[in-house]
């Protein structure tokens, strides 16, 4: 009986000694983070111009609507408008300039307006 609870003292240190190793390595890679990227763990607010905003949104809108059933012709031309908003007020926000996007496909331009490429 002694020598199963010797045993059992000896793996429970052996795994405090694991837990305290793991925690110290926890802490230093937190602390790596931290210095690393300042943002992270923090409140991070990215500013979106409303308008960027209030375009997303809506294409959100309709692109839930196009899942379920062919749009519209105003729906079509709404869709159109904000993508092609979208476009120009994501080309002003990073001072490229990208192309025409009254030349650009819907396909492109809805594309650009979900992935930014």
């Amino acid at each position: 009986m002694e020598h199963e609870l010797l045993g059992h003292v000896k793996i429970i240190e052996r795994l405090q000694k694991e837990n305290s190793a793991l925690r110290k390595e926890v802490d230093h890679l937190k602390e790596l983070l931290t210095a690393t990227a300042p943002l992270i763990g923090g409140d991070v607010k990215i500013e979106v111009p409303k308008e960027q905003a209030a375009c997303e949104i809506q294409l959100r809108i309709l692109h839930d609507k196009a899942q379920q059933r062919e749009l519209t012709l105003e729906e079509t031309k709404k869709l159109e408008i904000l993508i092609k908003s979208l476009y120009h007020i994501k080309d002003k926000s990073t001072g490229t300039i990208i192309g025409d996007g009254a030349q650009m496909s819907v396909e492109a331009l809805t594309n650009l307006a979900q992935h930014g490429e």
